[in-house]
């Protein structure tokens, strides 16, 4: 046994021990409930929603008063709603959901009220300057053929670089969203569709140096013995320019047409997109997430201390926070199929 697992190992029984002699009074059965505004928004969108709850003392509840929300945009009325609908979160938590419509641009100084009977909430963010992105996409033939219907024009295997150009003079905070990818199955007489499906996650890099998130640094030798250790997980793929900074960086994807095509059947053809988004974020918002990153690893660590998030809502508790979005959708090489032991190519119709 190693010397460093020989100390640790002989720490911890000393350390339960120690903990089991005393006892810690923790009641606050009484404590007041508090309202929570949580809001997360996005530039691009013309839609933005705001979500209230109560905080109580052992769980969190839907809010019996309805709120009257405003929004300000560079100090003038923009918004304002009091209609909302229930949503459930997947832990079977009840929110308002609030939709408030206005237009966002980049430097815009936005503040949103939560007005109750007896009680406001308030929070305001900045919209931060939109990331400078570039994509760049290189193919080749995928020779399919498998005694079927066989493809007019091959399918291909993509290699896709998003490249960040980096805000220069100062630090500076992004968000990398999981591509989506959408695929079509349309009849080439009609152009009718056949069927459709979403990939609402597309695997990539998640051990890119830029993704390196966590919230303590343990010795090396300690992480051999005790892997669990090794930091926290970075969920929300946030990250900052301190590899970069005011230089690029560039993240890769890999796709095989193959695997997304759907129904392969005489003339028909299959259409493919992928969509693409990084967010730009203010550096509030950017730790908020490293925060939630540090609490969903929290429940797989048996040494994890209680994770606090931020909060930016003055009468209250929540995060308001407004990312600046590059979204964008590319359309792969469209594939034709077709079995020549039944009929015409494709061109002729169905």
């Amino acid at each position: 046994m190693s010397t460093v697992k020989y100390i640790l190992l002989s720490i911890f029984p000393a350390l339960l021990i120690i903990s089991c002699q005393s006892t810690l009074d923790y009641d606050i059965s009484s404590a007041d409930p508090v309202p929570v505004l949580n809001a997360l928004w996005s530039a691009a969108d013309s839609e933005h929603a705001v979500y209230i709850c109560t905080s109580n003392a052992y769980n969190v509840s839907e809010t019996e008063e309805t709120a009257h929300i405003y929004c300000y945009v560079n100090g003038k009325i923009a918004a304002e709603t009091e209609d909302y609908t229930i949503r459930q979160t997947s832990s079977k938590i009840d929110l308002q959901e609030y939709i408030i419509k206005t237009d966002l641009s980049a430097g815009d100084h936005v503040r949103i009220i939560a007005r109750f009977p007896d009680k406001e909430l308030s929070a305001e963010a900045v919209v931060p300057p939109a990331p400078c992105v570039r994509i760049d996409t290189t193919s080749v033939a995928d020779d399919f053929y498998y005694g079927g219907p066989v493809v007019v024009e091959n399918r291909r295997d993509y290699s896709i670089t998003m490249t960040l150009d980096d805000n220069p003079g100062k630090a500076t905070f992004y968000r990398l969203y999981s591509p989506n990818v959408h695929s079509e199955v349309h009849r080439v007489k009609d152009d009718s569709l056949v069927e459709k499906k979403d990939w609402l996650w597309f695997p990539f890099d998640e051990k890119d140096p830029v993704f390196k998130n966590v919230t303590v640094e343990f010795p090396f030798e300690i992480m051999l013995e005790f892997p669990f250790l090794s930091g926290t997980v970075n969920a929300t793929h946030v990250f900052s320019d301190e590899l970069f900074a005011d230089n690029s960086h560039s993240l890769f994807f890999e796709l095989s047409q193959d695997k997304y095509d759907l129904s392969i059947w005489h003339k028909r053809y299959c259409d493919i997109s992928m969509r693409f988004r990084l967010a730009s974020l203010s550096r509030e918002e950017y730790l908020y997430l490293v925060a939630a990153n540090a609490a969903t690893a929290s429940f797989a660590d048996p040494m994890a201390e209680p994770v606090v998030l931020p909060y930016n809502v003055s009468g209250g508790l929540g995060f308001f926070g407004i990312e600046n979005v590059y979204d964008r959708t590319i359309l792969l090489k469209r594939c034709y199929y077709y079995d020549p032991s039944i009929g015409e190519m494709p061109i002729d119709g169905e």
